[in-house]
């Protein structure tokens, strides 16, 4: 009796979604993303999460690795981010949010013996809107300003989680850096 209670228990946490909550902050990501930047499409993976600190403020990271080859000529472009944002429900499923980032960009080219890179450091500003649109559905949409070694740039950046519990779901995201679109598709696990 006590395995079946147990049991049960463990699914009801595993399996039910909140019809009463907003966007949930906590949160650990695993991506694959691909990443147009002027023509050169480069693919590879992305680490993201997050935790609110308080009721408000939250802190976020971001790593994501990309490579690939054309036309004999390996490129590579990683990025980093770290941040602080704040958090105000406007309602019980709509988030507005604001954000201060730490931008680190690298890129790299190789090949038929030659080899050059370059990297830069910025900042990042972003205002936008988490909402629950239904008891599953999560849309999010954000607009940027990044600013790295004095080139700045508007950011636009939208998304759309699937939750399938309250622990897990799925998203398809798309941002676009003046020539630099990545599109993505992720799990997340919350906590």
């Amino acid at each position: 009796m006590k395995k079946l209670l147990l049991g049960s228990a463990l699914l009801l946490a595993f399996s039910q979604v909140s019809a009463n909550e907003g966007p949930k902050w906590d949160s650990l990501s695993i991506g694959y993303q691909d990443v147009d930047l002027s023509g050169v499409d480069v693919s590879g993976f992305t680490f993201s999460g997050s935790k609110l600190v308080n009721d408000n403020v939250f802190v976020f990271g971001n790593v994501s690795m990309n490579s690939d080859t054309v036309g004999g000529i390996d490129f590579d472009l990683d990025t980093t981010t770290l941040g602080v944002g704040y958090r105000h429900g406007i309602s019980d499923k709509t988030d507005f949010f604001g954000s201060l980032s730490y931008e680190k960009l690298e890129v790299e080219a190789s090949g038929r013996g030659l080899s050059d890179s370059a990297d830069g450091n910025g900042y990042g500003l972003t205002v936008g809107l988490r909402s629950m649109v239904s008891d599953k559905v999560e849309l999010l949409g954000s607009l940027g300003y990044i600013d790295i070694e004095d080139d700045s740039e508007a950011e636009f950046a939208v998304g759309a989680y699937y939750h399938f519990t309250d622990r897990f779901a799925l998203g398809l995201n798309y941002s676009k850096i003046d020539e630099l679109k990545t599109t993505g598709l992720s799990a997340t696990l919350f906590f």
